[in-house]
């Protein structure tokens, strides 16, 4: 009987670690939309190392996902929007605006617009404002393209 109980009392363990192992190993940072996850995965952009190098102050990282803004389609835009708008709040209007005047006409004008959603879709209050009420640093850096 009690070779059956401690059989059974490691069978549970080693399930319950297995389930739990594997699923921890394979879980998604949830502040980023899987579409965004998914096209980063499709280009072979490793979105969330950047993020995290980014919000550490890594400006490479920074305009690495500036530059991304290149391959958003309409429904990776919206998470990509609030990724960026979120990490000019904690970056700061100067920083990112210093950083995002460094990009071609190009991006500046996918980074307005991805902006401007962001705000739109973030569910973070103080910043569902329009950039340019929050950011006027970053929407004057972004105006000229």
């Amino acid at each position: 009987m009690r070779l059956v109980s401690s059989v059974l009392t490691l069978s549970v363990t080693l399930s319950v670690l297995i389930v739990f192992g594997f699923a921890g190993c394979h879980r998604k940072d949830n502040r980023v939309a899987e579409e965004t996850l998914g096209v980063a995965e499709r280009v072979g952009f490793h979105y969330l190392e950047k993020l995290n190098a980014a919000e550490s102050g890594d400006g490479q990282a920074l305009a690495a996902l500036f530059r991304f803004s290149q391959h958003v389609d309409a429904a990776s835009a919206l998470g990509h929007g609030v990724i960026l708008i979120e990490l000019a709040a904690h970056l700061g209007d100067e920083r990112f605006a210093v950083c995002a005047a460094a990009e071609s006409a190009e991006i500046r004008q996918l980074l307005r617009r991805l902006l401007e959603a962001g705000a739109a879709y973030t569910t973070t209050a103080r910043l569902s404002r329009p950039p340019d009420q929050s950011f006027p640093q970053i929407c004057a850096a972004l105006s000229d393209a």
